[in-house]
C-alpha cells in the first residue's frame, strides 16, 4: 500500500481531532463542559473511524486479486525507524524468500516486529500479484491489518468516551431518596434511640432503602459476584501464560472484558439508570479491542 493512502487516512484522523477540539471547545463554552467533551470526542472518533475505513478499503483492494504462496523465513535484519515522538528505534524486520508461479525467486520484507515468534527456516505465507510478483507482502495480521486496527482504536475509544460523556436526555442520575421525618410513636422511639447513641430502627443503609426490590438486589449481587470471579480469573490466565508476555496480557484483557460487562449490569441496577452501567460496559469494549490486537499482532 502506498504512502499516499496512509497519509490520507492520517489526515482524516487529524481532521477529526481538529474539528473535535474546535467544535467541542466552542460547545463546552456555550453549553457546558460535558457537552463539549462529549461532542468533541465523538468528532475525533468519527475522524479516526473514517481514516480506518479509508485505509481498510484500500488494503482490501490491494490484496484483491492476489494469490497466496508459502515462502521461507530467511532471517531477521535490524532496521532503524523513527517513531511519532521523533525517537529512533531499532526493530527486527523479517526477510522472506518465495517462488512465484512462473518459477522466479523473490524476496520480500515484512514490517518490523512481525513474525516475532518464528525462526529462520519456518514457512511464511506471502501474497503477490501474478503479473508482478515483485510487489508482494507478508500475509500475516500485522502486515495486512495493523494500520487499520491502530486507526480504528483511535476512532472507537474516543467515540465510546463521547457517548458516555455527552449528557443525553434521560441519562441523569436517579434522584436521591428523600428522608421521611418519623411521627407519633416512631418519633418517640427515634428520640430515645438517639439519646442512647443508637441509630433509630427506621434508619437503614441496605439496598432496600434505596428502592431496590429483592429481584434487583439478587441481580446486583450476582452481577458483582460474577465480575469479581472473572477479574480474579483474568490474573490467573495471565499467570498461566506468563511465558509469552503478549498472550498473557491478551488473556488478562479478554477475561477483564466480561467482568466489566457484569459490573456494568450491577451498577445500572443499583443506580436505577442505564447511564451508570454503560460507562463500565464501554470500558470493557476498550479492553476487548486491546485484547484482539494483542492476540493478532503478538
Amino acid at each position: 500500500m502506498g504512502d499516499e493512502i496512509v497519509t490520507q487516512a492520517v489526515l482524516l484522523l487529524g481532521g477529526g481531532i481538529a474539528a473535535g477540539l474546535a467544535i467541542g471547545g466552542l460547545l463546552g463554552w456555550r453549553a457546558g463542559f460535558m457537552w463539549g467533551l462529549g461532542v468533541g470526542c465523538l468528532l475525533i472518533g468519527v475522524g479516526g473511524l473514517a481514516g480506518a475505513g479509508h485505509l481498510g478499503w484500500h488494503r482490501w483492494q490491494a490484496i484483491d486479486g492476489t494469490v497466496a504462496t508459502t515462502g521461507v523465513l530467511l532471517d531477521f535484519s535490524d532496521e532503524t525507524v523513527t517513531n511519532a515522538d521523533g525517537r529512533r528505534l531499532v526493530v527486527r524486520v523479517p526477510l522472506v524468500r518465495f517462488v512465484a508461479h512462473d518459477g522466479t525467486e523473490h524476496r520480500v520484507r515484512g514490517l518490523g516486529g512481525s513474525q516475532g515468534s518464528a525462526s529462520p527456516g519456518d514457512p511464511v505465507t506471502v501474497r503477490y500479484r501474478p503479473e508482478d510478483p515483485s510487489q508482494a507482502i507478508v500475509a500475516d495480521a500485522q502486515n495486512l491489518w495493523a494500520g487499520v486496527w491502530g486507526l480504528g482504536m483511535f476512532g472507537i475509544v474516543p467515540l465510546l468516551v463521547g457517548i458516555a460523556a455527552t449528557p443525553w436526555r434521560g441519562t441523569t442520575d436517579a434522584p436521591q431518596a428523600v428522608a421521611v421525618r418519623p411521627r407519633g410513636k416512631k418519633a418517640v422511639r427515634a428520640s430515645k434511640a438517639a439519646s442512647r447513641g443508637r441509630p433509630p430502627a427506621t434508619t437503614t443503609t441496605n439496598e432496600a432503602a434505596q428502592g431496590l426490590t429483592r429481584r434487583q438486589q439478587r441481580a446486583m449481587t450476582w452481577s458483582m459476584g460474577i465480575g469479581h470471579v472473572l477479574m480474579v480469573g483474568a490474573f490467573v490466565a495471565a499467570w498461566l501464560l506468563s511465558d509469552h508476555v503478549g498472550h498473557a496480557v491478551a488473556a488478562c484483557f479478554t477475561a477483564i472484558t466480561p467482568a466489566f460487562f457484569a459490573y456494568g449490569v450491577g451498577s445500572a441496577v443499583r443506580n436505577g439508570t442505564w447511564h451508570a452501567g454503560v460507562t463500565l460496559v464501554m470500558a470493557g469494549v476498550v479492553f476487548l479491542l486491546f485484547a484482539v490486537g494483542l492476540w493478532l499482532f503478538t
